[in-house]
């Protein structure tokens, strides 16, 4: 073959068969996680005596502590956790991701249990 005959496979068979893309479901994930993110980023800002955002809320006033601790604790797990779910960032970075699964556990467990009636 001379270099005139080569063609060049199109984007579309570039990709191995049976590969697919790893981006839609952390970015999903992110997408969902945006706004409690926002909420409790806007909440850490009137705790710590900033304007008044959001409408007040008696229950956090006495005991803000456990809410804060919830709001950093599923900030870290929402964002941080996403990359448990991409196979490429998994196997390329195989002890940063035991690593972070083990860290993440922290983080899961200090959403206080719910209360009922």
């Amino acid at each position: 073959m001379t270099a005139q005959q080569v063609t060049r496979p199109l984007p579309t068979q570039a990709r191995r068969p049976g590969r697919q893309r790893s981006w839609p479901v952390p970015a999903a994930l992110v997408a969902l996680s945006f706004i409690p993110v926002a909420a409790g980023a806007l909440r850490l800002v009137q705790l710590a005596g900033g304007p008044a955002l959001m409408p007040a809320d008696h229950r956090f006033a006495d005991f803000p502590l456990p809410l804060v601790v919830h709001i950093v604790g599923a900030t870290t797990y929402a964002l941080v956790g996403v990359l448990q779910f991409v196979p490429r960032f998994r196997r390329r970075h195989p002890g940063w991701h035991r690593r972070a699964g083990r860290v993440l556990t922290l983080p899961g467990c200090s959403s206080p249990r719910p209360r009922y009636g």
